[in-house]
């Protein structure tokens, strides 16, 4: 969906910029319209994702630290947890 690419091309856009940067930098580094990057960042300030500093500047908010402790390491440390639930799960059987 177009708008989910938007908005993480947003965060990326924010992480390249050492995680904050104001509407108008966002604007420039995506290429969006202004009235865009700025419906998106007040969604991504609603969910947390993004904060506004006091300097008006856009930060990365609070709420995407647990997403990435989420995330498996790489795709083999994913298999290997998969097939290690797998073996504590038929072992007990």
């Amino acid at each position: 969906m177009q708008v989910i690419e938007r908005a993480f091309g947003l965060l990326e856009a924010l992480r390249q910029r050492q995680g904050a940067a104001t509407a108008r930098e966002l604007k420039e580094a995506s290429g969006l319209a202004g009235p865009t990057v700025h419906r998106l960042l007040h969604t991504l300030v609603g969910l947390g994702m993004v904060h506004q500093l006091p300097d008006r500047r856009y930060a990365l908010g609070a709420n995407l630290v647990p997403l990435g402790r989420e995330r498996p390491v790489s795709w083999a440390d994913w298999q290997c947890h998969r097939c290690s639930r797998w073996w504590a799960s038929s072992a007990r059987a």
